[in-house]
């Protein structure tokens, strides 16, 4: 009975050990992956970073028009939605 007992206790650390590397392996290769998508980042953000910092002043011009133009619109909606549950027709 002891020799049966320590075989399996030999299989149950060898499996351990085993299950041990296998994570091993795989954070190495999380890890890896990880920095390889930082590395990607830090380029994608560099290059955006470039494409803005070479951007002409009509570019700015054309973002602030819009802004303004987002602005009105949603004073617009907001004029409207209080004049509705001013008048009823809006129940909130």
């Amino acid at each position: 009975m002891r020799l049966i007992w320590m075989t399996n206790q030999r299989k149950m650390y060898f499996c351990l050990y085993h299950q041990n590397l296998q994570e091993r392996y795989d954070n190495t290769q999380l890890r890896a992956e990880i920095d390889r998508l930082r590395a990607e980042n830090v380029t994608i953000r560099e290059t955006i970073k470039q494409k803005l910092a070479s951007s002409s002043e009509s570019t700015l011009m054309q973002q602030e028009a819009i802004d303004d133009e987002m602005k009105r619109r949603t004073v617009s909606m907001d004029e409207e939605v209080v004049s509705s549950w001013i008048s009823g027709s809006l129940k909130l």
